[in-house]
């Protein structure tokens, strides 16, 4: 029996619920019963549940199937900090003129004290399980478009949460407000110049994924705006700031992003990516 990427895919697919009725479960401990159980724990929302499930108690054999790659790559997912309905909503809501890439990729991790009871989860986003689900998926040998759909919002999203962590986090949960500003000689310096390389390669890494398979997300998925306003950004630094594979991360892709992420024009600072030269972080 093949299932989808669980909740994280079902509006690209039409479904109307996460519900997956699996008619003979058979022995409660067998790794068809453990699937469908990790499974459960994804569509409530219990994440840390779902991926010990798949990691601790399943099979190493049942571990390589793609059914148990796409239930354990949404259960980092989730613990990254994907909604997926809520986050697509969230980006179709987009209107123009949009953000900067940076700041409306980061909008959805802002804490929001307005809704009754606010979402609490943006406190606790983890760019780290992004980049462990982004590396599940990689390791399913033949992917789909959806796959790649899944790939291409799970890169948004380590941006997104990344860039809010680590540039706007104070209060807690942030406030859509970079948290500091400071000058630098002539060019105004924000926070995404002080990124250490852990906390840019995160951004890198998600940026790439973005790119590689940003041709899999449709303007009806993520909104005319949201679309516009990434496939800017995707044009502007492409390739020569970002990749999928760690391995391949330079020193001058990071001095690349940092810069990027600094301008008003892109990032979340302040400094002027269409100066002559443009203005850029301090080597």
């Amino acid at each position: 029996m093949r299932w989808l990427v669980v909740c994280f895919l079902m509006t690209t697919v039409g479904l109307s619920s996460c519900t997956n009725v699996l008619g003979e479960l058979g022995d409660a401990n067998s790794d068809e019963a453990l699937l469908y159980e990790a499974k459960a724990a994804v569509d409530n929302k219990k994440y840390q549940e779902a991926i010990d499930i798949i990691t601790q108690r399943v099979s190493w054999e049942a571990q390589q199937s793609v059914q148990a790659k796409e239930i354990l790559a949404s259960g980092y997912a989730g613990r990254c900090g994907l909604h997926f309905v809520n986050y697509t909503q969230k980006l179709i809501a987009v209107t123009s003129p949009t953000p900067s890439v940076f700041k409306m990729l980061a909008s959805p991790f802002v804490y929001d004290p307005q809704p009754v009871p606010p979402d609490e989860s943006v406190k606790h986003i983890s760019p780290e399980s992004c980049v462990l689900a982004l590396q599940t998926l990689s390791a399913i040998d033949t992917r789909t478009a959806k796959h790649n759909t899944f790939a291409a919002v799970l890169g948004m999203v380590l941006v997104g949460t990344a860039t809010r962590l680590y540039t706007d986090n104070v209060p807690v949960g942030g406030d859509g407000i970079t948290d500091f500003l400071s000058p630098s000689g002539s060019i105004p310096t924000s926070t995404a110049c002080e990124l250490d390389n852990t906390q840019v390669d995160h951004v890198i890494l998600g940026y790439g994924h973005m790119v590689e398979n940003f041709q899999y997300l449709s303007v009806d998925q993520i909104g005319q705006g949201s679309s516009s306003t990434i496939q800017d950004a995707i044009n502007v630094c492409g390739g020569s700031c970002a990749t999928t594979d760690p391995a391949q991360i330079t020193g001058t892709m990071r001095f690349a992003m940092r810069s990027l992420m600094n301008t008003a024009d892109y990032g979340v600072g302040t400094a002027n990516a269409q100066a002559n030269p443009p203005e850029v972080c301090p080597p």
